[in-house]
């Protein structure tokens, strides 16, 4: 079965540029990659420039024989992770589709270890490894994979070279059915901005849609984590109520039961911040309200992407 890569991209042209390069080396027959511009029109095009000997056009002559007609660029004005990652999805064409961070580069192999328990019917959802330096995937060393807790917070060891169930997967390095993908509604369009949580919130619904989900250490990439972009030019209160938001719509919509503890975890660890100076008495009204919100977005069941209006 052939997959398309999908790469969201957001204001990191030549950081993009070595993730597009290094899927391409991995791509088979059949196989495609999809890189998703985001942003206004000077950052789309710089963008543009920075892939454009993989594209077809204008130096077509000196584009490696290898890429053609392997890459497409689609562009989306309005910035959003979740959106663009959707987009990606309905404008694929294979049975297998992987996501990979605009900030993550594929070592040798990663595709066919992502895609193989997919291929071989052991999984519906894989998660891959995520090695960082300094290591900011892993809080809990002696398991693989990653658990949500009943108070709102994930248990992940992402950088193992073992292999196994797990509860989640990351969004910067996964793969999947599509048919179960667009089945169960894609990404949460509502989880805006960068997006926190989107994939938790995703495991989540595929995994009540009976989807099995595997952590595999030999899809490994190479994740820069630049800390650059919408996302990390907030305040930290902005990025905190955006975790509780989320969070919330996740416990409504999947864990109502643990919703009430999960939130009491939010606002308890607010105020122990407030309390060491590390955020301002005004986060807790700010903290409240955005679990509050979350709760109506979790209300609104999802509905399957449809493949109506989209340019394929």
């Amino acid at each position: 079965m052939n997959a398309t890569v999908i790469i969201p991209t957001y204001r990191r042209a030549q950081v993009v540029s070595r993730a597009v390069r290094g899927t391409l080396d991995q791509l088979g027959s059949g196989d495609h990659c999809i890189v998703v511009i985001q942003g206004n029109e000077r950052d789309r095009a710089e963008t543009r420039r920075a892939l454009e000997i993989w594209v077809g056009g204008e130096g077509e002559e000196d584009r490696p024989a290898a890429t053609q007609g392997t890459l497409r660029l689609l562009e989306l004005e309005e910035p959003g992770l979740t959106r663009a990652r959707n987009r990606g999805l309905l404008a694929a064409d294979t049975p297998l589709v992987a996501f990979l961070d605009d900030d993550a580069v594929p070592r040798r192999g990663w595709l066919e270890a992502l895609t193989g328990p997919l291929r071989e019917g052991r999984a519906d959802l894989v998660a891959g490894r995520l090695c960082e330096s300094p290591d900011r995937t892993t809080n809990a060393p002696d398991r693989i994979g990653s658990w949500l807790t009943w108070t709102g917070h994930t248990r992940r060891n992402y950088n193992s070279d073992g292999s196994g169930p797990s509860g989640l997967a990351p969004g910067g390095n996964m793969a999947m059915r599509r048919d179960l993908a667009l089945q169960v509604g894609g990404f949460e369009e509502a989880f805006t901005g960068a997006a926190l949580y989107e994939d938790v919130e995703f495991a989540e619904r595929m995994r009540a849609a009976s989807a099995r989900i595997w952590y595999e250490g030999e899809a490994a990439v190479d994740h820069l984590a630049v800390r650059t972009g919408d996302w990390w030019e907030q305040d930290t209160i902005a990025r905190e109520s955006e975790r509780a938001r989320h969070m919330s719509a996740i416990f409504t919509r999947h864990r109502p039961r643990g919703r009430a503890l999960m939130a009491m975890a939010h606002i308890g660890a607010a105020k122990w911040k407030v309390f060491r100076g590390r955020l301002k008495f005004a986060a807790i009204w700010r903290i409240t309200t955005a679990l509050i919100q979350g709760r109506k977005i979790g209300a609104v069941p999802p509905r399957p992407l449809e493949q109506e209006g989209i340019d394929r």
